[in-house]
């Protein structure tokens, strides 16, 4: 987890807008198996493929730490009892052919939520790590945002 500040302010308009953090319940709280949020980047389109020339996202399913933890087990690629610990979440789809890829860590794991008629899209995770790219049965490893949320808002409160 990183942050980054700018020598200049950003003019937002409709294609470059901020992103909301998970200050608060439930979605400080909440593991989300079972959602769908989106994934978004500019990595590579297929394993060993080239980099996007258009911003690609999609939706990918998150999955238990556990159940996540027996996957890459299986694979021979589960190292610590810490690699799948309450700072991370793993996303993606089973049967393989859709994930982030080389060139997309560190972008945003984003869930749309509605409030009243207006949607906010709130940063639940940071692409991580994985291995190779839509693997069937291997999913991708995000950074939790909420375990980070007080730090960042320690962080920010500092003067520069």
């Amino acid at each position: 987890m990183a942050i980054l500040y700018l020598g200049e302010d950003v003019a937002f308009n409709d294609a470059v807008r901020p992103i909301c953090l998970p200050l608060s319940d439930p979605l400080r709280t909440r593991n989300f198996i079972g959602y769908t949020p989106f994934v978004a980047g500019w990595g590579r389109t297929q394993e060993g493929g080239k980099s996007a020339n258009v911003l690609q996202e999609l939706q990918i399913p998150i999955i238990s730490n556990d159940d996540c933890r027996g996957l890459y087990a299986k694979i021979g690629k589960s190292f610590s009892a810490k690699q799948f610990d309450d700072a991370v979440m793993c996303a993606g789809v089973l049967e393989g052919g859709k994930d982030s890829c080389q060139g997309d860590s560190g972008g945003p794991l984003m869930l749309p939520q509605r409030d009243g008629t207006e949607f906010y899209y709130y940063q639940v995770g940071v692409v991580s790590y994985g291995i190779g790219c839509a693997r069937a049965e291997v999913p991708g490893v995000y950074t939790r945002v909420s375990q980070f949320v007080e730090w960042v808002k320690e962080k920010v409160s500092e003067p520069v």
